[in-house]
């Protein structure tokens, strides 16, 4: 059974993918791929990949967007803890 966990993104987004999170988790569920990597071209918030990263559906994610401010929010929290 899929919890109801969402993690919340530090940025307030418009249009967020965050209400699909539990269909993803079943999506890695149902299609044994838990533990695999998790890509997502147009990220935003990234609350989907945030989540299956903290609870283990994905063991990496690669996030990426258009949106140069985003783009450099995502680089920054990575490249400079």
């Amino acid at each position: 059974m899929v919890q109801n966990n969402i993690y919340p993104s530090p940025l307030r987004y418009p249009g967020g993918k965050g209400k699909i999170t539990n269909f993803m988790k079943m999506v890695f569920l149902v299609n044994g791929l838990v533990g695999a990597e998790y890509v997502e071209p147009y990220a935003g918030g990234a609350s989907v990949g945030l989540s299956l990263l903290f609870e283990e559906y994905a063991s990496h994610i690669y996030i990426n967007d258009l949106n140069d401010s985003v783009f450099a929010f995502w680089n920054a929290v990575v490249n400079m803890p």
